[in-house]
């Protein structure tokens, strides 16, 4: 039940004086814990029961990259395009009985979609000092599925980073 083959693909072309353009696919699982499955009921109140779903199956994620890559003699620049998906994310079920009772437990039918945006660059500016610069903007959908009360969450978010680095004598170096 748990046998998975996760391929991992990658192609790059080197284009001469103008850097390397590159593209994966990979595919990588998230399987649940043991609190997921455990199918023994917890009774936290006369109004609230927990249990796990032993027929949950592993999260599949699918993700794809486009980028492109050019170095300098004293600098390099990286830019990539990611997309990620999964749609049997793991995710929280709650039912109400009857009997008013809560019930809550786990089920393959959330929803997850990623896009980012990456940008870096490094510059030597002397013998002894050298910069770097960077940042991502990423936008990420999360559902968790087509219950009758069902969200979803959405967001971006951004990141911006910077370095400077100093390389001393006999292979010191200070960032």
């Amino acid at each position: 039940r748990y046998l998975n083959v996760l391929p991992n693909i990658g192609i790059q072309a080197t284009i001469r004086k103008y850097g390397s353009l590159f593209m994966n696919y990979s595919q990588r699982i998230q399987r649940p814990g043991i609190h997921y499955l455990n199918p023994f009921v917890e009774y936290m109140d006369p109004y609230n029961v927990s249990f796990g779903n032993p027929r949950l199956l592993p999260s599949l994620f699918h993700s794809f990259q486009l980028g492109y890559s050019h170095s300098f003699k004293q600098s390099s620049f990286n830019a990539s395009l990611n997309y990620q998906f999964s749609g049997n994310s793991i995710v929280s079920v709650t039912e109400w009985g009857l009997d008013t009772v809560k019930k809550a437990t786990f089920g393959n039918l959330g929803a997850y979609h990623y896009a980012g945006l990456s940008i870096y660059g490094y510059i030597r500016l002397s013998e002894v000092v050298s910069l770097s610069l960077g940042g991502y903007m990423n936008y990420y959908r999360y559902s968790n599925g087509p219950q009758k009360n069902g969200s979803y969450y959405e967001g971006l978010s951004e990141t911006v980073t910077s370095g400077l680095s100093f390389r001393f004598k006999k292979n010191w170096s200070a960032g």
